[in-house]
């Protein structure tokens, strides 16, 4: 039954006979004052248990109020989801593969489009920058809404080089802008490849085959 109890009740009406039987009491006794005393002490430090452990409720309601309401938000915008794209190469041609959309995360993606910059071609166009010649060098895909957990294939996608390949890719979505790097190094006739994703220049996802090529200090040259 004691946790029924209004604590901050208990101790007041506690404190309060307290200072009462100090006041009418005609005894003087050490003993009498010290229990009086203890009484009036034990009344105030309920009191206070019971204020913060109001608060500590009250933290909790508020909390789990904002975490609903994010996940709400969330849900509606996108939260931290993100998206990246695959090339599952195709070794009998060598030269490119099925190009594919993979969700990340676990809130839906709304309204995404995706720039992907071919940084061969861009290299193949220093020192003559047109408007034409950039728009060679990119690709525009509109992507829609994503469901977590699934990947579209979007069709046939084909190597400007056939011994290695990088894109940078630009995505943008409802709940905001995230990067892709890109990369293919062809090893023993095989394509290997190295993929990750940044939002604000933070590294959310990464994955890299166990054979691509690295630096002397094992780090992969983005």
């Amino acid at each position: 039954m004691f946790q029924y109890i209004d604590l901050g009740f208990f101790g007041a009406v506690l404190s309060a006979a307290g200072v009462l039987w100090l006041a009418f009491s005609e005894a003087k006794a050490d003993w009498k004052e010290r229990t009086l005393q203890t009484m009036i002490f034990a009344g105030a430090i309920l009191s206070a248990w019971s204020s913060v452990d109001t608060a500590r409720e009250q933290a909790q309601f508020e909390g789990e109020t904002r975490s609903r309401l994010e996940s709400v938000i969330a849900s509606v915008i996108g939260g931290d989801s993100f998206c990246h794209l695959i090339v599952l190469t195709d070794e009998k041609s060598g030269n490119g593969g099925r190009l594919m959309v993979s969700h990340g995360g676990k809130f839906p993606l709304y309204d995404v489009s995706a720039r992907i910059t071919d940084l061969e071609k861009w290299d193949e166009i220093k020192g003559q920058i047109t408007w034409d010649l950039i728009q060679k060098t990119d690709t525009r895909l509109n992507l829609g809404n994503m469901i977590p957990g699934h990947a579209s294939v979007l069709g046939r996608w084909e190597f400007f080089r056939t011994d290695r390949q990088r894109y940078n890719i630009f995505f943008s979505a409802r709940n905001g802008s995230f990067d892709q790097n890109l990369r293919f190094v062809k090893v023993e006739g095989k394509w290997t490849v190295a993929s990750r994703v940044l939002r604000d220049e933070i590294v959310i996802f990464e994955e890299v085959d166990p054979k691509f090529p690295r630096r002397d200090d094992g780090s992969i040259e983005w």
